[in-house]
């Protein structure tokens, strides 16, 4: 399997556990993993540039032949630096969708959209054979909970942080986050329903509010309920597996 993705493929080890980790503690031997996953990573700049050139690399060009791709991505395109021009200062009486510019996050969702659908034509022209595994991470939490390490506050900032600086209330913040990462799976499901050899792993609804380690990263006992999601759509299409 070919593994391009965030940090819910690369979060360090020494702090908790990722997906790709619990994969092949999960299978062992049974699967081989080419991980090109790098903490940070939006969708856009993986199909764009010196990271796209890279997976063409891999894909068309090293003859290399894969059976899955598992894709991470559309998260970082959404919070953090990119999320302060996605959303307006709150004022009396809005509401989510007065908060959330809409114009503005359909546009950035149709961006991730075509970094999905290059990657699509990618497996189409290069490993027609390989299926493509997607998912939509789960409903984040504005906590203003980052990543610390030995008590210090290490990264973060990526939600409340810039929803409060547009003074737009907590209530309204769940909102609005349920509502982007809502449509994020609307746009991967419609992918799922039109693109051959597609799966998008539901995701969504999986972890409590005490698997959450901070606001983007599940804890490790999360990162293996979200696994556990992973193993059941491998094993229905790759039914050798287990066995």
């Amino acid at each position: 399997m070919l593994l391009e993705g965030d940090s819910w493929f690369a979060f360090p080890m020494w702090l908790r556990t990722n997906i790709v980790a619990e994969l092949k503690d999960h299978y062992q031997e049974g699967i081989v993993q080419l991980d090109m996953s790098t903490s940070g990573d939006e969708a856009r700049e993986m199909l764009c540039g010196s990271q796209f050139a890279r997976l063409y690399r891999n894909l068309a060009e090293e003859r290399l032949k894969f059976e899955c791709i598992l894709f991470s991505g559309g998260g970082n395109d959404l919070v953090s630096t990119n999320f302060p021009v996605l959303l307006r200062t709150f004022e009396t009486g809005m509401t989510w969708e007065d908060c959330l510019n809409l114009s503005r996050f359909n546009r950035r969702l149709q961006e991730v959209e075509f970094a999905y659908r290059d990657l699509a034509d990618l497996r189409d022209d290069y490993q027609r054979n390989a299926w493509v595994f997607t998912h939509s991470y789960d409903y984040a939490i504005p906590s203003g909970r980052g990543v610390r390490i030995l008590g210090i506050e290490a990264a973060g900032g990526w939600i409340k942080e810039v929803m409060d600086a547009r003074n737009i209330p907590g209530k309204i913040q769940q909102e609005i986050i349920d509502q982007m990462l809502g449509r994020f799976d609307d746009m991967l499901l419609r992918l799922e329903q039109t693109l051959p050899k597609w799966r998008h792993i539901r995701t969504q609804g999986t972890l409590a509010d005490n698997e959450w380690g901070d606001e983007l990263h599940p804890t490790s006992a999360g990162f293996k309920k979200i696994t556990a999601k992973f193993v059941a759509a491998l094993n229905d299409i790759f039914s050798n597996l287990e066995s």
